[in-house]
């Protein structure tokens, strides 16, 4: 292939250990949810087998492609499961009786003892069980015999950064739910409640295990800056080079108005890539769509490109579509054939282009 997302291995073992230092005895989750944050899923699956206590997926599908390739628990962070993918090295999450007693039916037509997770709403209010519904749960959960309640917890709506009145809020709700289900359980539980950021900057909010999937692969939205490093970069071959005149305009609608004679690389790299789609997404409100309008026109004004050759930070040229780029290679010693390197974020990197993990 013409393109390659190329993770460092050193990168990813340093903000490994950076995390283990920070959370010390509490426990990691790697979760490895769209494809790894657009890493590779199976690739990332194998490499932190060995590094954290358990890996956490989105649904049933990303479970089936890494289960029995790898040693630990999986656990499926949303309460939806089919028939075929319920087993021991599986954790589920529920959260009513109507899925727990689903789980207890599958489970036990299949002979097996299912474990689960209880998913409790403090505020996001998307998946989870209501504070209220809690002792009924666990009463009808205790009578099932091809089940197992092994932990419980919720997700954060709020971070330090944006809004860390109500991040505290929601971690004195899933207190109250810990010391609630203390007082009218005697099994011991399993409880987590924070992902990365709030992980990082909420020792608090740490309890028994942490779900650090953004950290993993890069720094992310946090006050307690920790020198974590991105680790994945896209190699894209040069397909051709082109040579275009002063006052040309260049790509669709003209957008880009040369200023002198340019040398033009022309990459095999756009939306169907998954490169800038981020950037189509529409804004959840007035305020967004304002810093979201800021950022076009700041983009437009500096060579914000993260394509790089050498070291060097090269200009994109007119808009992006959806096969290709055009890169200045102007006074750039390049050929076809040679590699350009996009840092940008591999979330949306289209995940039929190869992940390869490198020294």
């Amino acid at each position: 292939m013409n393109k390659k997302v190329i993770i460092s291995k050193k990168i990813l073992n340093n903000n490994i250990e950076i995390l283990k230092n920070e959370f010390k005895d509490t426990k990691i989750m790697g979760v490895l949810k769209s494809n790894a944050y657009g890493h590779g899923i199976i690739e990332m699956a194998e490499f932190l087998d060995d590094k954290v206590d358990m890996l956490g997926v989105s649904d049933c599908e990303e479970a089936k492609q890494i289960n029995g390739k790898i040693s630990k628990d999986i656990m499926i962070l949303t309460p939806y499961f089919s028939e075929e993918i319920v087993d021991n090295k599986i954790i589920f999450t529920v959260d009513s009786i109507e899925k727990a007693e689903k789980l207890n039916k599958i489970a036990k037509v299949k002979g097996i003892i299912a474990r689960m997770h209880l998913k409790v709403n403090t505020g996001l209010n998307r998946f989870g069980i209501d504070k209220d519904q809690i002792s009924i749960f666990l009463d009808k959960v205790n009578k099932m015999q091809n089940v197992k309640l092994e932990g419980i917890f919720s997700h954060m709506a709020y971070n330090g950064v944006n809004n860390k009145k109500m991040a505290l809020k929601q971690i004195d709700r899933f207190k109250e739910v810990k010391s609630y289900i203390e007082q009218i359980s005697t099994d011991d539980y399993m409880y987590h409640l924070a992902a990365s950021e709030n992980a990082i900057d909420f020792e608090e909010a740490r309890f028994d295990m942490v779900r650090i999937g953004n950290a993993l692969y890069g720094p992310c939205q946090m006050k307690n800056v920790l020198p974590l490093k991105k680790i994945a970069r896209c190699e894209i071959e040069v397909i051709d080079i082109v040579d275009r005149c002063k006052d040309n305009r260049i790509g669709y609608k003209g957008t880009c108005k040369l200023k002198e004679h340019s040398k033009v690389a022309i990459l095999p790299f756009g939306f169907h890539d998954g490169y800038r789609v981020q950037k189509l997404n529409k804004a959840a409100n007035i305020i967004e769509l304002a810093k979201s309008g800021a950022r076009l026109i700041r983009d437009s004004i500096m060579n914000s490109s993260q394509f790089y050759k050498d070291g060097i930070k090269l200009k994109q040229l007119g808009v992006e579509n959806a096969q290709y780029t055009l890169i200045d290679v102007t006074n750039i010693n390049i050929k076809i054939g040679d590699k350009i390197t996009y840092k940008g974020p591999m979330f949306y990197i289209n995940s039929n282009i190869d992940r390869v993990i490198e020294e």
